[in-house]
Order: structure tokens, then C-alpha cells, then sequence
């Protein structure tokens, strides 16, 4: 297909401590529907473009927003397939994504990061994972591919948390086409977890900054995550979703 990459909003809705989305953009905006319309109409007339990738942080900021531009890409006749990061939220309608799955949406990145509520929790994503079974299922009747994105080693995560996230896969294994694995947490100075840290249980120097390991990698104070601990959990990950033939990066 022909492809072309656009952006509706800027920014994020969300206050993910692990993420400098809040930092660089400072708030969420979008750019009126028909406007956006307008320019993708365009592209598909004049460079028959087949397929449109939003790099938005997500796609659904404002789902009202979001509603409006399945109506006008259907009402339109748009003949195009779409793509982009979603949040998974009780506003993600059924209806909507039905919507969607039928204006050509082809599959949506979900940022859902964890198995684990309490991870969730820890994380500030302020979703629940009931939405994310609604979410998961809708997307799946109306054939929109879900690819998920994982992280590794949140401070706190214990072995059960981790096995969490893998029972969650397990259970979606029908409709994830994709899961980015990652390479583990990283915590760096713009994400409000960095000073913060120690409140996490993280080693931290004495001005708050988290000490290193030989790796150049943060330790948790009381030994239950580290650079090796976190490498095994990302090697047991890739070897599950190979034995379940889950596409991974």
C-alpha cells in the first residue's frame, strides 16, 4: 500500500509518571476533524495514498473528536486504511469501535504496559482493566488487529505481577497481532518518576538521583528488581509469545 504519516493532537490526556509526553508538549491539543479530513482527502486524491498512519500520542484524546472523523472518512467515502496509539478507556465505545473497524481502521497501539492493576496503579496510567477486556474484545469482533506495548520491571513489580501480564496475553492471544516488548524501564531526568524514585523504593544517591549498577542500570534498595532480574523477565516474554506465535520487537 501507499502510505502516508499525519498528526491530529499533540500531547497526551494522560499523567503516565514513566512518560516525558507532559513534560515536552505541556498539554493535550487537537486540530478540528474536517480540517484533518480535508488534508487526507487530498493526499488520496492526489497521491492515491491507500493507508494513513496517526503518529498521535493517541488516537482517541478526545473521542468526540475521534467519532467525528470516522463519520466524515465513511460519509466521504474515503477509501483508506488507518492506524495509530490508542488509550485504553471506558470511552472507547462499542459503537465507536465498530465505527472505526468500519472507515478501514486496520489495528490500534494499545499503551497498556502491565497485566498487573496494582502496576497500573503505580504506573498513574488511570485505567482499569476491565476497559481494557472491553476494548480488547470490540476490537476484536469488528477484525481491528490489537498490538500491545509492554514495560518491564516497573519499580515494585513483583513475579506475580509479571506473570500477571503474561496471563493477560494469554488471554487476547487470539486478537494480539504484535507486542512490543521493549527493553525494560528506564528512568531518566524529564519523566515525573525521576525524582521521585526513592518514594518507588529505588536506590537513589543522596541529592535523589538513582544510582547505577554495573550494567549503568537503576536497582531497586531492597534487591527485588534489577538490570538481571528484568533481563530475564523480557527473555521469558520473548520466548512466550514465540511459543504462542505472537510477532514481537
Amino acid at each position: 500500500y501507499k502510505a502516508i504519516p499525519t498528526l491530529m493532537s499533540r500531547g497526551c490526556v494522560a499523567q503516565c509518571n514513566f512518560c516525558s509526553e507532559v513534560t515536552y508538549w505541556e498539554r493535550f491539543r487537537y486540530r478540528d476533524p474536517s480540517l484533518v479530513i480535508e488534508e487526507l482527502t487530498n493526499h488520496v486524491n492526489k497521491y492515491k495514498i491507500t493507508h494513513i498512519m496517526f503518529l498521535d500520542s493517541l488516537i482517541n484524546g478526545h473521542h468526540r473528536h475521534l467519532e467525528k472523523l470516522v463519520d466524515l472518512i465513511l460519509s466521504k467515502g474515503l477509501k483508506v486504511s488507518f492506524n495509530g496509539n490508542a488509550r485504553v478507556s471506558n470511552r472507547l465505545s462499542s459503537s465507536l469501535i465498530a465505527k472505526m473497524g468500519e472507515a478501514g481502521c486496520s489495528d490500534l497501539i494499545f499503551g497498556l504496559e502491565s497485566g498487573s492493576q496494582k502496576i497500573l496503579d503505580l504506573m498513574q496510567k488511570g485505567i482499569k482493566l476491565e476497559w481494557a477486556d472491553e476494548n480488547f474484545r470490540e476490537c476484536s469482533r469488528n477484525n481491528i488487529n490489537i498490538i500491545l506495548n509492554i514495560i518491564v520491571g516497573y519499580p515494585q513489580e513483583l513475579e506475580a505481577d509479571f506473570k500477571q501480564t503474561l496471563d493477560l496475553i494469554y488471554k487476547y492471544r487470539d486478537c494480539i497481532s504484535h507486542v512490543n516488548v521493549g527493553n525494560g524501564l528506564a528512568i531518566y531526568e524529564g519523566m515525573s518518576l525521576y525524582p521521585k524514585a526513592a518514594d518507588y523504593g529505588v536506590a537513589v544517591d543522596q541529592s535523589g538521583v538513582p544510582l547505577t549498577d554495573r550494567h549503568g542500570d537503576w536497582y531497586m534498595a531492597d534487591g527485588s528488581n534489577d538490570h538481571k532480574i528484568r533481563s530475564n523477565r523480557i527473555f521469558r516474554l520473548r520466548e512466550f509469545l514465540t511459543e504462542l506465535d505472537i510477532n514481537f520487537s
